[in-house]
C-alpha cells in the first residue's frame, strides 16, 4: 500500500481519547498499487500528532447510553451513482440502473467478502 506514493495520511478524523489520539485515514486505494479501500487507525501521544501539525475535532466520550462510539460515513448507493455520473454515465444507462436498484447490496457483499478473506490470514 502507497508504494507509489498514493498512501499519504490525510487524516479524516482526529480524535481525542483522553491519554492520546486516533487518527482515521480512508485510504482511498490504487489500482497500481493493487490495493483496495482502506481505514487506518493510528494511535499517537499528543506529541507525535502534534510533530504532524494534527489537531484533535473530536472527543471520545460515553453518549446518553453511556456508550462510546463515534460514526465516519464512507461510501453509500448514492455515492456510487453520483460516481457513475462523474465518468460520464447517464439515465438509462443500465449501469446507473443497476446501481439504484442494487448498490446497497453490491457494497454489501464485496464489505462481506473482504472481511472474509481477511478473517482467514
Amino acid at each position: 500500500m502507497g508504494e507509489c506514493g498514493c498512501g499519504e495520511t490525510r487524516p479524516r478524523k482526529i480524535v481525542d481519547l483522553g491519554d492520546s489520539v486516533m487518527v482515521v485515514d480512508v485510504y482511498e486505494g490504487c489500482r497500481y498499487c493493487e490495493t483496495g479501500v482502506v481505514i487506518t487507525l493510528q494511535k499517537l501521544t499528543y506529541e507525535e500528532a502534534g510533530e504532524w501539525g494534527w489537531e484533535p475535532d473530536t472527543r471520545f466520550e460515553r453518549d446518553y447510553l453511556g456508550l462510546s462510539q463515534i460514526n465516519l460515513p464512507i461510501v453509500g448507493e448514492e455515492d456510487l451513482i453520483s460516481a457513475a455520473k462523474q465518468m460520464g454515465f447517464r439515465e438509462g444507462d443500465q449501469l446507473l440502473d443497476d446501481l439504484s436498484e442494487s448498490g446497497l447490496e453490491l457494497l454489501q457483499r464485496a464489505i462481506r467478502i473482504r472481511l472474509a478473506e481477511t478473517a482467514k490470514e
